[in-house]
């Protein structure tokens, strides 16, 4: 599946049933890539794709990512 923000303008109800759908589809084997703009989403996920206009700039597994200082994410999460 290919996903462009699934959880925006849901209630957290709603996601909270779509993100269950898409973990079960998960552990079935199927590949699910989701463009998100709430990182609040991102922390459960494989791996995480940062791109900054079109470009990458950060790729890894979000646990990695937030222990690095420099990271977007860290940066970004420091922000809110």
């Amino acid at each position: 599946y290919i996903l462009d923000n699934p959880f925006n303008h849901l209630s957290p109800e709603s996601a909270g049933l779509v993100e269950s759908i898409l973990r079960e589809k998960q552990s079935q084997g199927v590949m699910i890539i989701m463009a998100l703009k709430d990182i609040n989403f991102a922390d459960e996920k494989d791996h995480i794709l940062i791109l900054d206009e079109g470009v990458s700039v950060e790729y890894g597994k979000y646990k990695d990512l937030t222990k690095n200082k420099n990271s977007r994410i860290t940066k970004f999460l420091k922000l809110k």
